[in-house]
């Protein structure tokens, strides 16, 4: 059966009337038209729909009327969220008669997809009981000091990319690197389904977020910086992440994965296993095979799933694949600490012969920060404890740091964060007590 759905074209005919079995959903009737149903955009349901999307035994034709229609549905919105003045609207789509399960399917990206989209906090699905048919996109939407508070972080992360990295590759892999350092995984509340961790409002004003979260946050950060990211979704392993598009090739990212969610999630703890990966690369390290993944670029592509078009494996063995540091750019080089050292790369590429290693000045880094040339090293890398922090000043013309003071206290992590340079000194289940560092 997966074999089968793999080969699909995931669309629906306009004129497809059929309905599929409900899955099981919370639905919320309208008092006005009791055969109206409400379906919430939870990241459960939208994996349902495209599941039973996957069944359809529908093919695309070039001139097809649901891209047409589904681009009209992204405009409505777009031009919904825009002109908001209330907390929650309905936006009307009932004339472009599309089905239920390809309008659920499509709500994952909606955040990325529009401008202002940081705005939205949830979305819902109307859909008429008879027909199988959606008659509005139910929006709700962040209050307004809130909308502004993510706005300027949101400029402030892309402001920081256009300046500092000079190539769409640099930009992916800064965005990464920053929504690792910036957001922890909610394990604390996984069981509670809490509204915010699956929206950009946790993920940027409360620094926690599960899957989705990062993944809406990443894709929406790319279209700012004019990349495009879209999510995907696979049932069997309940998860979502990123694809996204580099000079015409196609990459999975999984921010979540790198920011491990276990003991060892620590201040500054920044993997790179699920970085720009095949889409192979990818299923072998989520351990799944990945029949049921569903991607789409709706704008580009309409409603094909484009799982497997990230076939490229330029970066599979490059060289911060197996680097357990956040890597930061600084005049035009990459810095980072490996085996307790501090490390600089001219590139991102995979050619060894542009590396140069530090520790012939006596450069101890377990763990590094960066922010503009100041320079915090830890003696231990960030899931370990540490018994000293430095402070240097790095010169990024000659690559060299000049120690400006030494601490002796005890730290688990360091990371550069929205306004600073952070550490943790302790570690709790859930959480770690995390204090700003004062440059001298």
């Amino acid at each position: 059966m997966k074999k089968d759905k793999r080969i699909l074209a995931l669309v629906l005919a306009a004129a497809m009337m059929g309905t599929t079995a409900l899955p099981v959903w919370a639905q919320t009737p309208e008092t006005a038209d009791s055969s109206v149903v409400e379906v919430e955009g939870t990241l459960e349901n939208i994996i349902a729909a495209r599941e039973a999307l996957a069944a359809q035994p529908a093919t695309l034709a070039e001139d097809d009327n649901n891209i047409q229609a589904a681009q009209t549905m992204v405009e409505r919105v777009a031009n919904a969220v825009k002109n908001h003045t209330e907390t929650a609207e309905k936006v009307n789509i009932k004339d472009l008669n599309l089905d239920k399960d390809l309008v659920l399917s499509t709500l994952a990206d909606l955040n990325a997809r529009v401008e202002g989209g940081e705005a939205i906090s949830k979305l819902s699905c109307y859909y008429s009981r008879d027909t199988g048919l959606a008659v509005a996109i139910g929006l709700e939407y962040c209050t307004a000091q809130d909308v502004a508070a993510m706005q300027v972080k949101l400029d402030q992360l892309v402001d920081q990319a256009n300046t500092l990295c000079q190539t769409d590759l640099e930009k992916v892999f800064y965005v990464h690197e920053w929504l690792v350092q910036n957001i922890a995984y909610d394990r604390e509340h996984l069981s509670d389904n809490v509204q915010d961790d699956h929206n950009l409002r946790g993920a940027l004003l409360e620094g926690t977020a599960v899957c989705d979260g990062y993944a809406k946050t990443y894709a929406l950060t790319l279209r700012k910086l004019g990349i495009t990211g879209v999510l995907v979704t696979s049932k069997d392993i309940g998860h979502a992440w990123n694809m996204v598009e580099l000079d015409g090739n196609w990459y999975q990212v999984d921010c979540t994965w790198d920011d491990p969610v276990d003991g060892s999630d620590q201040l500054g703890y920044c993997t790179h296993k699920h970085l720009l990966c095949t889409t192979e690369e990818m299923n072998t390290n989520h351990n799944d095979d990945g029949d049921d993944s569903v991607a789409f670029d709706l704008e580009n592509l309409g409603t094909q799933n484009i799982v497997n078009l990230a076939t490229d494996d330029t970066y599979e063995n490059t060289w911060w694949k197996d680097k357990k540091s956040a890597i930061f750019p600084c005049g035009g080089d990459w810095y980072y600490a490996s085996g307790e050292r501090l490390f600089w790369r001219d590139d991102l590429g995979d050619c060894d012969s542009n590396l140069a290693r530090e520790d012939d000045s006596g450069v101890v880094a377990g763990s590094i920060a960066l922010d503009g040339t100041l320079l915090v090293a830890t003696d231990k890398q960030a899931c370990e404890q540490s018994s000293w922090i430095k402070q240097y000043e790095l010169d990024p013309a000659s690559h060299e740091v000049t120690e400006k003071k030494k601490e002796s206290l005890q730290s688990i992590g360091i990371a550069a964060q929205w306004d600073g340079i952070y550490y943790a000194v302790s570690q709790q289940e859930y959480h770690q007590d995390v204090r700003q560092y004062i440059k001298t």
